[in-house]
This record gives structure tokens, C-alpha cells and sequence, in this order.
């Protein structure tokens, strides 16, 4: 009996021994197996963000491939503009101009779309004045788009060269459509307009930029809407003035490495308020002398 209880404690200690080896290979095995789903998971990971790399950089070029294809199409109306242009001064006799004594200093140019009645308003207006200097200021008239009675009203004027713009009126709805034509009767002839000139102008802006109350932070929109008085908004490069002028629905575009209408690289427009809103670039500062106005 005493022999019998021995051999069965020796039989549960093999046993237990089997069941303690077997389940130490077991989580050797649920280890290894965790170790390889690990690398797995890990590879197809890396994967999938290769993946996506490799699909924004399509993506990019795709974009670029169509901002260059923009860019030839304008372009080629560019030069059929240049060409057009050549023509009508030929046939308006301009260049017999150029043999003369007086060569032409400057050009006066009307931008218009498609308001043939205020185009007519505003060319009466320059030829009263312009008619004895016609020979140094040439008048150009310049469409941004498609009216075809703009068209003919600027051909009806002989002293003046008709052109067509480039971006065929894209812009007019969102951006000019809704400036309404000043009312009120204001006497220039009285007014003191010598800080417009070259001299004297860039002060006088930089004393305006220097005066405005800056603010940084995402929510640009709400802070200068909250704010009394101008204020300054500094963009880095085109992909931040985009983002801020996107903000406040204002003209996105660039041309020639510079923001559509800046002036030393500075945006000025209004917003809901008769406060002013300066988007000021990286370099503007520098470029009017106030660099401490930081």
C-alpha cells in the first residue's frame, strides 16, 4: 500500500512536470506567434503609409501638371492678346507716334467687364482731360471678360486701344459685381494729393502700417472683427496669404511672386466694418523702413 501511494505521487509529479513544460511551449509558441502578427501589423503599416505617401505626391504632381497647363493656356491668350494689340496700333496709326518728338510716358488704362454704361461715363471723364496729352498718355481700355456691348462701346472710341484680359471675367461675380460706384461728389482739385506721389507715398503708407494694431493666432476672422481700428495680419509665404485670404473671401491669386494688388508686398481691404485689414508679408516691414513695428 505504502509502495502503491509512493509511485502514484511520483506519477502526478511527471505529470505535473509534462503539464508545466508543455504550457511553458505553448506561450513560447503564442509568443512567437504574437512577435510575428507584431511585424506583420508593423510592416503593413508601413506599408499603407508609403502607400499614402506615394498617392500625395501623385497627387501633387497631378496638381502641378494642371497648374502648368493653366499656366501655357494663359499664356498662349497672352500672346494672342500681344498680337491683337500689335495690330490695332498698327492700324490706329500709333506708331507714327514714336518717330516723333513726343514719345508716349505712360499708358492710361481702364480695367472693365461688362458695365457698358459706366465704361461710357468714365472714358467721357478721362478724354476731357486727356485729349491734349493724348500723344504721352496713350488711353487703353482693357475687358475682363465677355460683354460683347463693352466690347463695342471701347471700339466706338478711335483716340483709345482696345484689349482683352486674360482671365476672361472668371473673377467678376465674386469679386466685382457687388462694389457699388461711388455717389458722393468729391472735389479732387481741392484735396492735398501730393503723398501720392513716388517720394513721398511709401512713408506715408509705412505710417499707416505702423499704426495698425497687429494679431496673430488661427482665428484671425474673429480677432479683427473684435478689434477697433486697423490691424495687421502677417502671412510667411503664398500657401499662408491663400489660407488667411480664404478666411476672409477675399482674392486668393498671385502674380509674378507677389498677392494681386499688394503694394510692397501689403493687401489692404475692409471687412464688414470701416476698419482696414493689412495683410502684411514676410519682407513688407523691411521694405517701408519700420522693421521695429514688429
Amino acid at each position: 500500500m505504502v509502495r502503491f501511494s509512493c509511485d502514484f505521487r511520483y506519477l502526478l509529479l511527471a505529470a505535473a512536470v509534462a503539464f508545466i513544460y508543455i504550457q511553458m511551449r505553448l506561450f513560447a509558441t503564442q509568443s512567437e506567434y504574437a512577435d510575428r502578427l507584431a511585424a506583420a501589423m508593423e510592416s503593413e503599416n508601413h506599408c499603407t503609409s508609403q502607400m499614402r505617401s506615394l498617392i500625395d505626391q501623385i497627387s501633387m504632381q497631378q496638381g502641378r501638371i494642371v497648374a502648368l497647363e493653366e499656366k501655357r493656356k494663359r499664356q498662349d491668350q497672352e500672346c494672342r492678346q500681344l498680337r491683337a494689340l500689335v495690330e490695332d496700333l498698327e492700324r490706329k496709326g500709333l506708331e507714327k507716334n514714336l518717330d516723333k518728338v513726343q514719345v508716349p510716358v505712360a499708358a492710361v488704362v481702364v480695367m472693365a467687364c461688362n458695365r457698358a454704361d459706366y465704361l461710357e461715363r468714365t472714358i467721357k471723364s478721362i478724354m476731357q482731360y486727356q485729349s491734349s496729352v493724348a500723344s504721352k498718355y496713350p488711353l487703353f481700355v482693357s475687358q475682363d471678360g465677355e460683354d460683347p456691348l463693352v466690347r463695342s462701346k471701347a471700339l466706338s472710341y478711335k483716340r483709345l486701344t482696345y484689349m482683352q484680359g486674360s482671365s476672361l471675367g472668371q473673377f467678376f461675380r465674386q469679386y466685382l459685381q457687388p462694389i457699388k460706384l461711388n455717389d458722393v461728389k468729391v472735389d479732387w482739385k481741392s484735396m492735398n494729393l501730393s503723398y501720392l506721389t513716388e517720394g513721398k507715398y511709401t512713408k506715408h503708407f509705412a505710417d499707416i502700417v505702423k499704426n495698425t494694431r497687429p494679431i496673430y493666432g488661427t482665428d484671425a476672422v474673429l480677432k479683427a472683427y473684435n478689434i477697433d481700428g486697423d490691424v495687421r495680419i502677417h502671412y510667411k509665404d503664398q500657401e499662408d496669404f491663400e489660407r488667411i485670404a480664404h478666411q476672409f473671401g477675399i482674392f486668393q491669386e498671385w502674380k509674378d511672386g507677389v498677392p494681386r494688388t499688394a503694394y510692397k508686398g501689403v493687401v489692404v481691404f475692409r471687412y464688414q466694418t470701416p476698419r482696414r485689414i493689412f495683410l502684411v508679408g514676410p519682407e513688407s516691414l523691411q521694405q517701408l523702413g519700420i522693421e521695429h513695428a514688429l
